[in-house]
């Protein structure tokens, strides 16, 4: 009889340990986090989560390792990156990321060290962009933007950068380009005199020590596309719905944290909401 009620006993407890276990996965939220301002924008409604009963942890780390862990059901979300940086991540790792809300529009800008106006650059000026292949996308409309590319009659979301290279409609200057990691394009751009002219996010530059907010040349103009660019929390398409991602998208797009964002990060970005 004993050994009964112990087997019923053990059997029982296994039960209750597997559905706090479940309760208690399911009302964690683990955030993915990388730049300013992303931490401080979620300290500032953890306490709202809490009152939904929701534990919030976040994992500060590089943004290149985050969305396998998202993959991976390391993370039930991030808050490091645009749609197309997401798609292309998903279309290399088969992957099923999500875009949930844009959070703010980054102020993408060029930057130059000897030219104050646009008409001032030379023919076959080199220009530092990004390496990865949505933010060449972005490099290469920003530049229409500015004229210094010729993007009429095109989907400036499909011109690649061998066409911008390869045609003198649109690259009607001549540009060249150095191609490189946004995180250390910084201070390459403030190091090496050869390169007078850099595409940037101001975060990285700030992060970087550094002060160009007087080499800003031209900066992205608003419009449906550049939009498309808004830095965004992803999640995964099977917990998009969940009832803990809700919570966060319904938080985030609270008035506190759209002010937080003009008072501390006007400088960088522009909210989204």
């Amino acid at each position: 009889m004993k050994k009964v009620l112990s087997v019923i006993f053990t059997a029982v407890f296994a039960v209750l340990l597997v559905a706090c276990n479940k309760d208690s996965k399911e009302n964690t939220l683990t955030i993915g986090v990388d730049f300013y301002p992303m931490g401080d924008l979620i300290e500032l409604i953890k306490d709202d989560l809490k009152k939904d009963g929701i534990k919030v942890e976040v994992k500060k780390m590089g943004y290149a390792a985050q969305n396998k862990l998202l993959q991976d059901k390391d993370l039930d979300a991030n808050m490091i990156q645009h749609k197309f940086f997401m798609e292309d991540f998903n279309k290399a790792n088969n992957a099923k990321l999500v875009k949930v809300m844009p959070i703010y529009y980054s102020n993408f800008s060029l930057y130059s060290k000897n030219y104050k106006t646009i008409a001032e650059v030379p023919n076959g000026t080199d220009i530092i962009i990004p390496s990865d292949s949505a933010n060449i996308t972005r490099s290469i409309y920003l530049l229409s933007q500015a004229g210094l590319l010729n993007l009429e009659g095109l989907n400036p979301l499909e011109v690649t950068l061998d066409q911008v290279k390869a045609s003198s409609t649109i690259n009607h200057k001549g540009l060249t380009f150095t191609i490189h990691s946004i995180v250390t394009a910084p201070t390459l751009y403030n190091e090496d005199q050869r390169n007078s002219l850099a595409i940037m996010y101001p975060t990285y530059i700030k992060a970087s020590k550094l002060d160009l907010e007087k080499e800003i040349l031209f900066g992205e103009e608003l419009d449906d596309t550049s939009k498309e660019f808004g830095i965004s929390l992803v999640a995964r398409e099977d917990n998009r719905n969940s009832n803990k991602i809700q919570l966060l998208e319904k938080h985030l797009k609270s008035d506190k944290v759209r002010q937080f964002l003009i008072d501390n990060y006007a400088w960088a970005s522009t909210p989204a909401f």
